[in-house]
């Protein structure tokens, strides 16, 4: 299964419990409740699982990867919003009805349907390497919005890694960093190749395993960049 998919399923499993423990006598919290259901909707499912999901449009119909996929989206939906039922009752049973294969789900309203709990799918290791993927994406969009790029200007990227572990990653996911961070081609070496990375990159630091190299020669006005810094500089002096 992709990793993108175990996240988002270990993400869903952490935002049942911390919901259903926000609605349990003895340990009730709503403001848990709303952000953990608020966080998962928008931050994990919305801005990260979707946006990775729409490549897969573009694979013909009965592909495996995309049934797979196209599988684990609806599952995550569905139990999504059974999780946002007692918050938003309306809403959640009108877009249950408008799920794919409605009548296989097995209750023909949401709130006969069961509360989700003890999703089986949290998986910690996987959690922390998409931490370690999207501080990658984080710092390509930093860079580019620092240099006014859109996202119509997709520079390539180089990872350097320190690691072989952290190289192994990145080099199998350099997807969802080209994805999510809309750059161009993502490209993984390690520390010992970062001389061969081509003149006009610029450099930022990622984490203490990784540095970030883009391609900004063919975007950006290099002498007025020049004259920006040196000015900066003059301030500082």
């Amino acid at each position: 299964m992709p990793l993108e998919c175990r996240w988002i399923l270990s993400r869903l499993a952490t935002a049942t419990e911390e919901c259903a423990s926000g609605f349990t006598e003895g340990t009730y919290d709503f403001a848990l409740a709303t952000q953990s259901a608020y966080r998962f909707w928008l931050y994990e499912l919305c801005d990260v699982f979707l946006e990775l999901t729409k490549p897969i449009r573009n694979l013909p119909e009965g592909d495996p990867k995309k049934q797979l996929i196209q599988d684990v989206l609806l599952y995550v939906v569905e139990a999504g919003l059974r999780m946002l039922h007692p918050m938003m009752p309306f809403i959640t049973e009108e877009l249950y009805h408008r799920l794919p294969h409605f009548e296989t789900l097995g209750t023909d309203s949401i709130m006969l349907a069961d509360y989700p709990r003890n999703i089986p799918f949290k998986d910690e290791q996987v959690e922390a390497a998409i931490k370690t993927i999207m501080e990658c994406v984080h710092s390509s969009r930093s860079m580019k919005a620092a240099y006014q790029l859109t996202n119509k200007n997709k520079p390539d990227v180089w990872l350097a890694c320190a690691d072989e572990e952290t190289f192994t990653l990145l080099s199998t996911n350099a997807y969802i960093v080209e994805t999510l961070g809309v750059v161009g081609a993502v490209l993984v070496i390690k520390s010992a190749d970062e001389k061969d990375v081509p003149k006009g990159c610029g450099l930022t630091v990622v984490t203490k395993d990784i540095n970030l190299h883009m391609m900004l020669k063919d975007f950006i006005n290099i002498d007025a960049e020049v004259a920006k810094l040196q000015k900066g500089k003059a301030l500082l002096q």
